[in-house]
């Protein structure tokens, strides 16, 4: 369950004579702490005023078009992808492919805060592998750039081999372990 506490934070105040109220858009429950006490919010339409503790209904989904703005206003879930390499250094062939996903979707969100990070097996030194992994992360982002695609931020970076997808031991070769994250917001 989650917990709203009033004073702290609504999941939508809206002005109005009635004063600001939290509106539950989604299903709940939410429960709103209020100076008169707490008000279980379970079902999407149910809200508070937050000065009363007076409870209403919304009405929901006759409501969703008053707060159309509010809802369209909220950003889209990152989108993930993770690109694969080989030993050469060169992208795995399904990795090439994916690459049409990756600049269709940052055609659909530009501009777009994009975040490039570079991961790396257990082979070899943990400090060379940083190294590998930014390189890898920097060949991407160059990439990305050359496509002429508008993006309001590109952040690179690199884990090396600290954040595996696969464990292994130290000194592993694990094909799945080499490779990019992108990250478009």
């Amino acid at each position: 369950m989650r917990r709203v506490l009033a004073a702290g934070l609504a999941l939508l105040a809206l002005g109005g004579c009635s004063g600001p109220q939290v509106l539950l858009l989604e299903g709940g429950p939410v429960l709103v702490g209020l100076p008169q006490g707490e008000r279980l919010l379970v079902e999407a339409g149910q809200g508070v005023a937050l000065l009363t503790g007076q409870p209403f209904n919304a009405g929901m989904p006759a409501n969703t078009w008053a707060h159309r703005a509010a809802l369209e206003a909220q950003p889209a879930e990152p989108r993930r992808f993770q690109l694969f390499y080989r030993r050469d250094g060169a992208l795995e062939p399904r990795s090439e492919l994916q690459m049409e996903q990756v600049l269709a979707t940052l055609r659909e969100r530009s501009p777009a805060v994009v975040w490039v990070i570079g991961h790396t097996d257990t082979l070899g030194d943990a400090r060379f592998n940083e190294g590998v992994g930014l390189s890898r992360a920097t060949r991407m982002a160059a990439r990305l750039k050359g496509a002429g695609i508008e993006m309001l931020e590109l952040r690179v970076a690199s884990h090396g081999e600290a954040n595996p997808l696969v464990r292994t031991p130290d000194e592993t070769y694990e094909p799945r372990n080499r490779r990019v994250e992108i990250r478009i917001q």
